[in-house]
């Protein structure tokens, strides 16, 4: 039986949202996430309970389950999955305060999207 794939959707407009998307697809040496942009057909299906400003306004990665991590939750996930950053993630989501320090890095960094454009 083939297993269901985790899916990436990020922001195809957004070149912070690329590179992130690139450097996933670089440290991915099993080949378990599969990248899409939130501008395509699928990634509107599989997002079909957000509104388009919800979908666009950060990343999002979709369990084999059908659950949906978003942001902050997405990125320590999408780490655990990679082996070469899979502490990383791990620390992200169990370290003590982690669940308050996470939102605000992800905020930092997402705040600053249009500062990557070309």
């Amino acid at each position: 039986m083939k297993k269901r794939p985790f899916y990436l959707i990020y922001d195809g407009d957004c070149t912070l949202c690329e590179n992130f998307k690139n450097a996933v697809k670089g440290l991915d040496l099993n080949s378990r996430i599969h990248p899409i942009s939130s501008q395509d057909p699928l990634a509107k299906k599989l997002l079909s309970h957000m509104d388009q400003e919800t979908r666009m306004g950060s990343v999002h990665l979709v369990l084999p389950n059908g659950v949906v991590k978003s942001g902050d939750q997405a990125v320590p996930q999408i780490l655990q999955l990679l082996p070469w950053v899979s502490p990383l993630g791990w620390l992200l989501e169990h370290l003590p305060g982690s669940r308050r320090i996470n939102p605000l890095l992800y905020h930092i960094l997402s705040s600053q999207r249009g500062n990557f454009e070309p």
